[in-house]
């Protein structure tokens, strides 16, 4: 981790990337990452290739969202990707970066980067990105922890998958100490349906037949 801080503590301007279908683990490791790394003086900025969906529009930090990216950074941080493709048009500003981090939890990762940091063991990206956090001193405010604890329960199907850890609830429960409403978060990211998982319910239950005394 020491050569990854010397990189992010050398450059001044950084792009963060996550991969393409967002989730909360991805979108909360790169708000509360960006957030840190605006808190210190960088000058960050998140590319998304997508809207947010509707159960993380509550997330903080996307004012440091943008969509234009016609200049070269100092430092790309790509975050819970392990493919290049997955970026899609904003691998351009991966390559074309001065430095490179990759930062990610998955078993098989194809990124290539001045810095690689693949821990597996992490329930989630979201952890790895707190553990970055505190290395560097940077103190984690409100919106911090909210992103990250966004990441940890998504990824974690609210500490019900087996990928669970014990560590996992640790950070969890550092993250609640500020006062985050990890209640409200948890009924946003898990409660909320997206339109089109509406619209195929709806399908679905239209064309429901029930047979055996109504059995389906």
């Amino acid at each position: 981790m020491k050569e990854l801080i010397e990189l992010i503590n050398k450059a001044h301007s950084v792009a963060i990337l996550t991969h393409s279908s967002l989730d909360g683990d991805a979108l909360g490791s790169s708000l509360g990452i960006a957030l840190a790394l605006d808190y210190i003086g960088k000058k960050v900025t998140v590319f998304l290739g997508e809207p947010i969906p509707r159960s993380l529009e509550f997330l903080p930090g996307q004012n440091l969202i943008s969509s234009d990216y016609d200049k070269t950074f100092d430092l790309a941080i790509s975050l819970d990707n392990s493919d290049l493709k997955r970026l899609g048009d904003r691998a351009d500003i991966y390559i074309s970066a001065e430095k490179k981090i990759n930062i990610d939890h998955h078993t098989t990762n194809s990124m290539e980067a001045d810095s690689l940091w693949i821990d597996q063991n992490a329930s989630a990206t979201g952890e790895m990105v707190y553990k970055l956090i505190k290395a560097m001193g940077i103190p984690i405010n409100k919106d911090i922890a909210a992103c990250i604890y966004t990441a940890i329960i998504t990824d974690t199907g609210g500490f019900r998958y087996s990928n669970t850890t014990p560590e996992s609830h640790i950070i969890a429960a550092e993250l609640i100490k500020h006062g985050i409403p990890f209640a409200r978060i948890a009924k946003k990211v898990f409660d909320i349906v997206s339109h089109s998982k509406m619209s195929l319910l709806k399908k679905t239950i239209q064309n429901l037949t029930l047979y055996n005394e109504g059995k389906v």
